[in-house]
């Protein structure tokens, strides 16, 4: 059973909620990727994103956070290892209209 919401490569999907709320979404990458980027842009707010492959971060345990004030956030993996990536939206202060993209390249 995977967990969170499921993205499609490049495509944005808006994101929001109350200030404590997490959302939890997941891109699988297939090997040879090179890259692998998450953004969020946009909104309201101030909103953060961590990042892991396989098993889904908290605010504790991550690969990659990107915590600015505001929604200007980048998470940027070289060469990532195959699998399912999670990446949790952490609503730190109360927003709405912030655009989330997970983009991988072959």
């Amino acid at each position: 059973q995977l967990l969170g919401v499921g993205l499609t490569s490049g495509v944005g999907r808006v994101v929001g909620g109350a200030t404590g709320e997490q959302f939890l979404y997941r891109l699988y990458v297939p090997p040879g990727s090179t890259n692998l980027s998450v953004t969020m842009s946009g909104g309201t707010g101030d909103m953060d994103i961590y990042t892991q492959r396989a098993t889904p971060p908290t605010t504790a345990a991550f690969t990659c956070r990107s915590w600015n004030g505001g929604n200007g956030e980048s998470c940027v993996h070289a060469s990532p290892a195959s699998g399912t990536w999670y990446i949790l939206v952490d609503v730190y202060d109360g927003g709405a209209g912030a655009t989330l993209v997970a983009t991988r390249t072959p």
